[in-house]
């Protein structure tokens, strides 16, 4: 009941500046029960409640801004338009025991006072605790993430068990319905790879209050009983790993019935197996037997470099635990198929050293080497070596002015040889078995003085692609189709286009007669290409 007091404590009721009230509690991560309010149905004045935990919010009402709330002072906001004040004032108790609210004056005295009646609830006991339900399967110890059963017994209701991460358990909260006993399963953690008697620590919740119990171990009294007070922890895995596989000699793949050795480690294990995960490319010897050098026989596939094939899975019985690991024994039983492709629809002739074109050699399977071929006679010249690998490579062709028939011809690449990772050869070209040599690189040709024809000369195939630059007058040059002349004005010193010829190497002819007569020191055309 809101009552007013003297300062100084207890006596009889007196009169007392302003007002005070304590309109509820809540505990913070807890719980408040039984709460008995002075004004049932409007609940704005607290009586009494009881408590999960020491530390409280005191939610107070006031006429006064400053308050003190078991001694501890605060200054409350004001409440809206209200006319009063309200917040919650943060204490610590000690026990049960009252809460005692006081307003605090303009004058800064003591004025009314409320208090309300505060009951600690005391958290649940377990009492009883153990493992129980025995090891999984056959099992003698524990690998990390293996369950167990434990059952436990409180001396209040719960509906929360709180696993720590403490020796053989791993964090976990397991709800439960309202209880005084049940049995849960934890979660074994990792403690080590060696096999260690472990217990397990836990604490409920009230399933009334929220409080937690103080936690407790399975062997509180001291049990060393392996499956009722310990558990035996060990979280060692068998070790897998393939280190080498070696193909016949020259090779890295194998054809046909051939056959290759794995090398491979296995420890810690109690029993071991070796398969294939395809199911239909290897026949491997003895698969349950470990053997340091696994022998394998291709029994089918065409072509695998990337799925894996070979397979080893190892387990320790102990904790049944299994490791494994696993590689491609690659498989080049089908012929490659090579494609050859010039990087742009015609191979340009040029003036040497001449702009070279890139031939790119590709083959659907990985190749053991690099390729070899060879362009057609007296069209062309490789430039270096091939490069790339293992499935594409690439060379640059040369092709001089002379070796450019100027027709737009095809020619046929030679001598190829190809070997793919099983040692198969291939020497057909499937797609772009030939080449066509048409253009030329861009240069710059000279006209001597009243001369229409250029003094170079050049491999014309399509005039339709020829692009002219600008002469060293600055007048720009405009291509013409054969034998067309102007001799009209405009356009003076612009106009060119090559002699009529074809298969033969040509010059530029200027056909601007006005042109040809202006130039008395010699001109200079650049930029002269004929395009891809």
């Amino acid at each position: 009941m809101a009552v007013i007091r003297p300062p100084g404590g207890g006596g009889t009721a007196i009169a007392a500046s302003g007002w005070i009230a304590i309109a509820d509690i809540d505990v913070p991560g807890g719980a408040v029960a039984n709460k008995v309010f002075q004004n049932p149905g409007d609940d704005t004045i607290l009586q009494s409640c009881t408590v999960s935990g020491t530390g409280l919010d005191v939610i107070v009402r006031s006429s006064y801004p400053k308050v003190t709330v078991n001694g501890t002072p605060a200054t409350l906001p004001p409440a809206g338009d209200s006319g009063h004040y309200e917040g919650d004032v943060s204490i610590t108790i000690a026990g049960t025991g009252p809460v005692v609210a006081n307003c605090i004056t303009a004058n800064d005295e003591v004025g009314a006072e409320d208090e309300a009646a505060v009951t600690l609830e005391a958290p649940p006991v377990i009492t009883a605790l153990s493992f129980t339900g025995g090891y999984p399967g056959a099992q003698t110890e524990l690998k990390e993430d293996d369950q167990f059963d434990i059952q436990l017994t409180a001396d209040k209701n719960f509906d929360q068990v709180e696993v720590l991460d403490y020796e053989a358990g791993k964090s976990k909260v397991i709800p439960v319905a309202s209880t005084t006993s049940t049995t849960v399963t934890i979660d074994i953690a990792d403690r080590g790879n060696t096999a260690v008697l472990r217990p397990a620590r836990v604490r409920v919740r009230d399933a009334s209050t929220g409080a937690y119990s103080a936690s407790r171990d399975t062997d509180e009294l001291g049990g060393s009983v392996d499956g009722t007070d310990l558990v035996n922890c060990n979280n060692l895995h068998p070790t897998v790993s393939i280190s080498t596989i070696s193909y016949p000699a020259t090779q890295e793949a194998l054809k046909g019935a051939e056959s290759a050795t794995v090398s491979n480690t296995v420890s810690d294990f109690t029993s071991v197996s070796y398969v294939d995960p395809t199911g239909t490319q290897l026949n491997i010897a003895n698969p349950s037997t470990y053997e340091s050098s696994k022998s394998v026989t291709r029994t089918g596939g065409s072509y695998n470099v990337s799925t894996p094939n070979f397979r080893i899975i190892a387990n320790r019985a102990a904790n049944d635990a299994t490791s494994s690991a696993e590689d491609v024994v690659q498989i080049a039983d089908a012929d490659q198929v090579i494609t050859v492709s010039p990087a742009t629809a015609r191979v340009r002739s040029g003036v040497s050293p001449g702009a070279d074109t890139t031939i790119t050699i590709s083959s659907d399977q990985q190749l053991l080497n690099a390729p070899s071929m060879d362009p057609a006679a007296g069209r062309g010249t490789f430039q270096g070596s091939w490069s790339g690998g293992p499935s594409v490579w690439t060379r640059d062709l040369r092709v001089p002015d002379s070796e450019n028939p100027a027709d737009g011809s095809s020619h046929t690449w030679l001598n190829l040889v190809t070997t793919n990772l099983a040692g198969k050869v291939v020497s057909t070209i499937t797609t772009g078995g030939t080449y066509v040599i048409g253009g030329f690189t861009q240069r710059t040709i000279n006209y001597p003085a009243f001369t229409a024809n250029s003094t170079e000369t050049f491999p014309l195939t399509d005039e339709a692609k020829l692009s002219a630059g600008a002469f060293s007058n600055g007048n720009s040059a405009v291509v013409q189709p054969f034998g067309t002349p102007d001799t009209s004005d405009v356009g003076k010193e612009g106009w060119c286009a090559p002699t009529a010829a074809s298969g033969v190497a040509v010059n530029m002819r200027m056909l601007h007669i006005p042109s040809v007569n202006a130039n008395t020191a010699g001109l200079t055309l650049t930029l002269v290409e004929e395009t891809v």
